[in-house]
Formats: structure tokens, C-alpha cells, sequence
């Protein structure tokens, strides 16, 4: 667990939306994450790579289980070895969006240690207590919690 995270955390890296792109093979085929944002946080000297979604609200069901399909194809496929998966961090507009995103989630991940790459939080939330606060949620959990104390 981390130490005061406030503290001794920093964005390190940032890219938007069109730098946050990510391929990877799968099936002979080239296929993407496109995620809204993407970077990396360092923490008491190690770092922390996360995709960034920000959900308004607004995208059908159909969609977001079009979107969770692609990250569980890349967590599926990506290379064990050398660096960390990424963590899929979602911002929610509201809690019942948070729990229709878990429930889009878990629908399509393939597997439960899929979905541990996956932690929500509502754009309140953030607004109050930032993104090292105990925010996030995170697999088979209501309670909040500090993201990177999560992992």
C-alpha cells in the first residue's frame, strides 16, 4: 500500500486521445484500444501505466460492450513479460452509469483476472478528492478505494 499518494505521485505522462491509440495483433488481424486519454503515473519511484476513459453518459450499451470487447481482447493478447498491462481507469458520470459500466464489463471480460485492470470512479468523486483519493472501484468491490493502493 502506498503512503500518503498525494504526496508522492505525479503524471508523469500524458497523450490524448489520438497519441493514446494502441494496436495490437490479434487472429492474424491488427486491432485498437482507443481509449480518451493514456499515461503514466510514478508513484515512490515506480510507475504506473493507465488507459483513460471518460464517460458522459451518453454511448448506448451496445457500444460499451463493443469498447470493454477491445481492452478484453488486449489484456488477452498483450505480452506478459516486461512491462506491467496498463490499468483501465473509467469516470463515470454518476454511480448507477458506474454500476451500468460494471455490469457491461464483467459481461464481456473473459476472465476475472481480466477485469482486476479495471477500476471506475464517478467525475464527483474525482472533483473531490482527485484521482489518488479513495475513489476507485475495482473488481467485485462497492467500497472505495486509492487505485494505485489497489493493485
Amino acid at each position: 500500500m502506498l503512503s500518503r499518494p498525494t504526496e508522492h505521485c505525479r503524471l508523469a505522462r500524458w497523450e490524448g486521445a489520438t497519441e493514446a491509440v494502441t494496436a495490437f495483433e490479434l487472429g492474424g488481424g491488427r486491432r485498437t484500444v482507443r481509449p480518451d486519454g493514456a499515461g503514466i503515473v510514478v508513484c515512490e519511484g515506480k510507475a504506473y501505466r493507465f488507459f483513460l476513459e471518460w464517460d458522459r453518459g451518453t454511448e448506448r450499451i451496445a457500444i460499451l460492450l463493443e469498447k470493454f470487447a477491445r481492452y478484453a481482447n488486449y489484456y488477452l493478447v498483450h505480452p506478459k513479460k516486461g512491462q506491467p498491462l496498463p490499468t483501465l481507469l473509467v469516470a463515470c458520470p454518476s454511480s448507477q452509469r458506474e454500476d451500468v459500466v460494471w455490469r457491461a464489463a464483467t459481461t464481456v471480460f473473459a476472465s476475472e483476472s481480466s477485469c482486476q485492470h479495471l477500476f471506475t470512479t464517478t467525475h464527483p468523486h474525482l472533483d473531490l478528492h482527485g484521482p489518488f483519493g479513495t475513489v476507485w472501484r475495482g473488481y467485485g468491490h462497492k467500497e472505495r478505494r486509492q487505485w494505485l493502493g489497489g493493485l
